[in-house]
């Protein structure tokens, strides 16, 4: 049904209004107020699953060569909701396989989205990014949380790790990331979100441990206390002073003689 509405709605909004729209969300239409609005809440993370994959929190492990979906949510819409949501994904070394229409990876269909889709870039890089208002001008504020758009992945037949990534939007910088855009009555700014999952493409090679250090023995101290070497110590003394008193008695004996020759 989305691939019949939405070339249609493009085709009676007309080049014009088509034009306006897409810059409102691949640039975000600045307003002349903040570019991000403070504390407006929002928050959009990504998921995987099929046969073959086992995750544990934000990290991954999927059988090579698997097929499997990545799956985008809105978690939290901003305070203000939103008229339009933007997504990036940099998906590294997997494969993704691109529909032949943007809308058939829209799961989104409540307050008018997806109201006008676009999909960027069309050619094979390892980022893909959507866009989609609330309907048509004038937009529709929405609330809704729940997923938003579906990618089919394929793992590498080889392992690789893959750090995947839901880029945010920045201005100055990626204006092609993920965020929601605020409606005109919240001021219209551009409220950016981001999340990240590892994904391992087979098991993570086991660390190969290095050679043991062996403990280098320090320099030799000085004995001390009352053990054997004190024993040692106290002897040597004695026989030192054992010397001594031997030569004094030799030295005063040899006088003595003397003496009584004379």
């Amino acid at each position: 049904m989305l691939k019949l509405q939405v070339p249609h709605r493009l085709t009676l909004l007309g080049f014009g209004a088509t034009i306006a729209v897409l810059a409102l969300l691949l640039t975000w239409a600045v307003p002349a107020g903040n570019v991000h609005a403070q504390d407006a809440g929002g928050a959009m993370s990504i998921a995987i699953d099929g046969s073959g994959v086992d995750c544990d929190g934000d990290e991954c492990i999927v059988d090579p060569g698997t097929d499997f979906t990545l799956t985008i949510s809105v978690d939290e819409a901003p305070d203000a909701g939103y008229i339009g949501i933007a997504t990036q994904i940099d998906y590294k070394n997997l494969t993704y396989t691109r529909t032949e229409m943007a809308t058939e990876e829209v799961l989104i269909s409540v307050d008018g989205f997806p109201g006008i889709v676009v999909r960027t870039p069309e050619d094979d890089t390892s980022l893909v990014g959507h866009g989609m208002t609330a309907g048509t001008p004038p937009f529709t504020t929405s609330q809704f949380t729940g997923p938003i758009v579906e990618l089919a992945m394929t793992c590498t037949d080889d392992y690789t790790r893959n750090e995947v990534a839901l880029a945010p939007f920045q201005d100055p910088g990626n204006t092609l990331g993920t965020g929601f855009k605020l409606p005109a009555e919240a001021g219209g700014a551009s409220v950016p979100a981001g999340d990240d999952l590892l994904v391992h493409c087979g098991p993570p090679p086991t660390p190969t441990p290095g050679p043991s250090a062996t403990p280098t023995a320090g320099p030799a101290l000085p004995t001390t206390g009352t053990g054997d070497a004190g024993s040692s110590d106290t002897a040597m003394v004695l026989s030192i002073a054992a010397l001594l008193a031997a030569a004094a008695l030799t030295s005063v004996g040899v006088l003595a003689w003397k003496q009584a020759r004379r």
